[in-house]
């Protein structure tokens, strides 16, 4: 009886999330670097292109100075991995892996779409190039293609199919389960058929 209460007690309580102060700590950074990235940004197109004369520089130096943007974006990832905590798609598509850059478009990186197809035809074979301008990295992601499913999603699906086929020809449903996982009794869960086969 006792455990019953406690059990009720433990779903009445709002889960919290592990870590909450990572989370915060990553979110800071990745603010913090892209706010400092886009003042840097706006700082070089008001100074005019004397402030920045990409000609004027060495070989080999760049003509962004590493400074606290790449050092907040460096440590932001290795805060999210020393605990484990994956990064959402959205800040790993606009953290440049190479140099740690915030890509800006316009500005940090540039942005082009590609179709390699014989003569472009293809809709599906469209990638998006995110290219980095401070070491001139490139990120590919496809653009016009459908994500293949999971594979558990492509399974259920095929189960489904399977028990409509097998409806529909007046099969019984249990010897098609029973001969594909050599089990008998066992409940499975298909849209439409929830009970003991």
């Amino acid at each position: 009886m006792a455990c019953r209460v406690m059990a009720k007690g433990d779903a009445s309580k709002p889960k919290t999330v592990p870590n909450k102060h990572l989370h915060a700590r990553i979110s800071y950074l990745y603010q913090a670097a892209n706010y400092l990235a886009n003042q840097s940004a706006q700082d070089a197109q008001q100074t005019g292109p004397g402030a920045m004369n990409i000609d004027n520089t060495k070989a080999g130096v760049n003509a962004f100075p590493p400074g606290l943007p790449f050092y907040y974006a460096s440590h932001l990832q290795s805060v999210s991995m020393k605990s484990q905590i994956r990064l959402s798609q959205n800040i790993k598509h606009s953290i440049c892996k190479r140099c740690n850059a915030i890509l800006i478009p316009g500005s940090t990186s540039s942005n082009k779409i590609e179709n390699l197809s014989r003569g472009g035809k293809k809709p599906w074979a469209d990638v998006l190039i995110i290219e980095c301008n401070v070491c001139k990295a490139q990120k590919r992601f496809p653009v016009g293609a459908k994500r293949q499913p999971r594979k558990s999603e492509r399974a259920r699906v095929q189960r489904e199919k399977q028990v409509k086929a097998a409806e529909q020809a007046g099969q019984d449903v249990f010897d098609i389960f029973q001969d594909a996982r050599g089990c008998g009794g066992e409940v499975f869960p298909v849209s439409g058929l929830a009970e003991t086969l």
